[in-house]
């Protein structure tokens, strides 16, 4: 579960802009029960400029959502970095099975968002360097980015969080540091590293292993990228950091392509389908974004709400899902025409002559059961307003 802050964003805002209430700070309690894991606490980045150094961890992931990689994988990916950086402090994850290692960063006068920027790139090279190493692990991130500070003449406007990264349980003084201008040189080279991609051992069909996305779905990205940008972002907002954009709805449109031409034979299309395709071609480096569920159920929402020309993007069969039953949906054959590439148009319409509306009511994913709770809620609100009208003729009569 993705930790929450207990400063908020709009919190914070109001402290420093009206100077109203105060920030939560941690006690030397709080330290001792962390340090002695009793209780969990996090941080962010330090994105203010005149302090000159920031703290960031490299989260070494294993045994995840995906359950790839090994807590031994993690030690020994964690063991390589260190000869590359010396006296790099490392130690277990707060699950006991992952590896976070902790860099501070002397920033040199550089601004939150670059010095975010140069991490960005950083955590590109950790995944490269895990994919040409071999290492057994699942994923490896940047943690404890820095806040950025927007200012409007002179005023602060608004406040784009971190991220959050587990506190060190140790002593950290000792570890690697590095100025901003030495790790803006782990760059990610420019060509590819030979990936083996396997299939998840849930089925043998060609249509659930990742290798069925080819170079040749690939090289249509930039196209579907223009589509996203057409279609728009969702305007429903997702919690904590999960924040949708044109590529991510590009990747959704390329999976979602590939797999209405490629549907279960009962017609379904679960979500867990979406998360191994995508994935895999996260952990190949195929696309930059990892699969969210949020993001995920953000973007198809939006795309069943959104009508073009008069037609429907999105075909529901069946809405409803239960254990071990998902929902069976797909792209309407509008959409499919948006998708590809269809030769055989005389003109393609462009995104200022396509009409797009957007549905105030529209098919989602909702329980089987559903249909009883409604009911049974009714039948409580009835027997409400009967006792309500009951209680009311007493009290005349009385």
């Amino acid at each position: 579960m993705e930790p929450r802050p207990i400063n908020t964003n709009d919190k914070i805002l109001s402290v420093l802009t009206q100077h109203k209430r105060f920030l939560y700070k941690m006690r030397n309690s709080d330290y001792q029960d962390h340090m002695a894991g009793k209780d969990t606490y996090y941080f962010q980045g330090e994105g203010r400029s005149d302090q000159p150094e920031t703290l960031m961890m490299i989260d070494i992931d294993v045994k995840k959502s995906r359950k790839l990689g090994s807590t031994k994988g993690g030690i020994a990916f964690a063991r390589h970095l260190r000869k590359i950086f010396p006296d790099l402090h490392c130690e277990r994850s707060t699950n006991g099975k992952g590896v976070h290692a902790y860099i501070s960063v002397q920033k040199l006068g550089v601004s939150a968002r670059d010095v975010n920027d140069v991490q960005r790139t950083f955590e590109k090279w950790l995944k490269q360097e895990a994919r040409k190493t071999g290492a057994d692990i699942e994923d490896v991130e940047i943690k404890g980015t820095c806040p950025v500070f927007k200012y409007n003449d002179g005023k602060l406007v608004k406040i784009t969080a971190g991220t959050n990264a587990k506190l060190p349980r140790g002593d950290v003084r000792a570890t690697t540091h590095i100025d901003i201008t030495d790790l803006a040189k782990f760059v990610p080279v420019e060509e590819k590293v030979p990936v083996v991609r396997k299939c998840p051992g849930i089925s043998s069909s060609a249509s659930w292993c990742p290798k069925a996305i080819t170079p040749e779905d690939l090289a249509e990205m930039p196209r579907l990228r223009e589509v996203a940008v057409m279609l728009g972002l969702p305007n429903e907002k997702c919690s904590g950091r999960v924040a949708v954009t044109h590529e991510d709805m590009a990747v959704f449109l390329l999976l979602l392509g590939f797999f209405t031409k490629n549907m279960n034979a009962n017609g379904s299309l679960p979500w867990a389908r979406f998360e191994a395709f995508w994935q895999a071609l996260y952990q190949a480096g195929d696309v930059e974004r990892a699969f969210n569920a949020k993001r995920f159920a953000a973007i198809r929402n939006h795309l069943s709400a959104l009508v073009v020309d008069g037609e429907n993007l999105l075909e529901w069969e069946d809405e409803t899902f239960s254990a071990g039953r998902a929902c069976k949906w797909r792209a309407s054959s509008k959409l499919m025409e948006m998708i590809e590439k269809r030769e055989k148009r005389e003109k393609r319409v462009s995104s200022t002559e396509t009409r797009s509306s957007i549905l105030d009511d529209y098919p989602r994913p909702r329980p089987s059961w559903q249909p009883q709770m409604d009911e049974k809620e009714g039948m409580t609100r009835l027997m409400l307003m009967v006792d309500t009208l009951f209680e009311g003729r007493q009290r005349l009569a009385a």
